[in-house]
């Protein structure tokens, strides 16, 4: 992980320790989408496990909320 720091997280105002590596794009079992550098973001297990558990239930992930109240851009989260 290049960040070790979980971005949503750290957008949201809260410092927590990114423990997992998040696919930006779900890999689906292709092995080159699922090394991709550029496919992985820093995150920490329960903003990861929140979030998958929700896109395996046939939702979306949960919008990032930065401290002001205003949601955070989704392109911003994958950087």
């Amino acid at each position: 992980m290049r960040e070790p720091l979980c971005k949503r997280c750290k957008d949201r105002g809260v410092i927590t320790a990114a423990t997992v590596a998040h696919h930006i794009k779900a890999h689906k079992g292709d092995a080159e989408l699922f090394f991709d550098p550029n496919n992985l973001a820093s995150s920490c297990a329960d903003c990861h496990d929140i979030d998958e558990q929700r896109i395996e239930r046939g939702g979306k992930a949960r919008q990032a909320v930065a401290p002001d109240g205003w949601p955070i851009e989704a392109a911003s989260l994958e950087k």
